[in-house]
């Protein structure tokens, strides 16, 4: 007879995979032109509450009032960051956006962090996976 090498495992020990959804917490960075939500983040918002748990997104901008309220009217979103500054954010250069994105994460540690998949999300992500010293995937 065979013993289970799993035998000395108990259960007590680790979360059931039932529960592990209510440890995530997700970041999604909110694209904008200042004016307008670009609809891919609302896209994002969806795959982030797929995850399950609670969904924050991050809105970074010189004029993010009008933006935050459309985002807080969109289901899935449990609440909504805004960082404003007219001259630091112009051009929404990855620069100036990472810091934001690390601070937040800093602060409220989310378990993931997402972006919609363009030019912006594409060249913020990296930068902060190789500051939080994570792999993007």
């Amino acid at each position: 007879m065979q013993r289970s090498v799993f035998k000395n495992f108990t259960s007590s020990r680790f979360l059931p995979l039932s529960t592990c959804y209510k440890c995530a917490s997700t970041l999604v960075l909110a694209e904008h032109n200042n004016n307008e939500l670009n609809p891919i983040t609302l896209n994002t918002i969806s795959a982030a509450a797929q995850i399950g748990g609670q969904v924050t997104a991050l809105v970074v901008g010189s004029k993010t009032k009008q933006i935050a309220e459309k985002l807080g009217k969109s289901t899935g979103l449990s609440k909504v960051l805004i960082a404003e500054d007219d001259k630091a954010f112009e051009g929404f250069l990855p620069e100036a956006i990472t810091p934001v994105v690390i601070a937040a994460q800093k602060q409220f540690n989310f378990s993931h962090i997402m972006a919609p998949a363009t030019a912006i999300g594409k060249s913020v992500l990296p930068r902060v996976a190789a500051l939080l010293g994570n792999y993007k995937v």
